[in-house]
């Protein structure tokens, strides 16, 4: 319950995150769920970019924003601009919302809805130049272009 919103154990977060940088092998399974959900956030956050650059940020948003296209279009629009990601962060990005739309899946068993996502993973993805409406938004569409990865 409440995935995302409980933190683990900063010295665990940590020890983790060393065996991550120094490229060791890692048993997930020897490390409780809040230590691997604050590793991932922990990742996210210090990236010196957002998982899709702010270059990206004004198509995205035209896209978002647009009262002349249709949902489908807005999908398709956004799906041709992930498309264009350099391949690091489109890999990045593809792996995280395909984990995403687990998390939200199961959003009656963990409360992560489309807003908690946002809250969470909003700034990551999308850094803080989009208001939460835009970002609520945002992640409902990004992770409806999962399909198209």
């Amino acid at each position: 319950r409440y995935l995302y919103s409980i933190n683990g154990n900063i010295a665990s977060i940590q020890k983790l995150r060393f065996k991550f940088d120094h490229e060791e092998v890692v048993d997930l399974r020897e490390y409780d769920i809040n230590t691997l959900t604050g590793v991932l956030k922990l990742f996210l956050r210090e990236l010196p970019e957002p998982v899709i650059p702010f270059s990206y940020f004004p198509e995205i948003e035209r896209a978002i924003c647009s009262q002349e296209m249709n949902e489908e279009q807005i999908v398709n629009t956004i799906k041709n601009i992930l498309q264009s990601l350099p391949e690091p962060n489109k890999m990045t990005l593809e792996y995280l919302l395909i984990h995403l739309a687990k998390v939200f899946k199961e959003k009656d068993e963990n409360q992560m809805d489309e807003l908690n996502l946002s809250i969470k993973f909003g700034p990551s993805l999308l850094g803080t130049l989009l208001d939460i409406p835009k970002q609520i938004k945002a992640i409902e569409i990004l992770l409806k272009t999962i399909s198209h990865f």
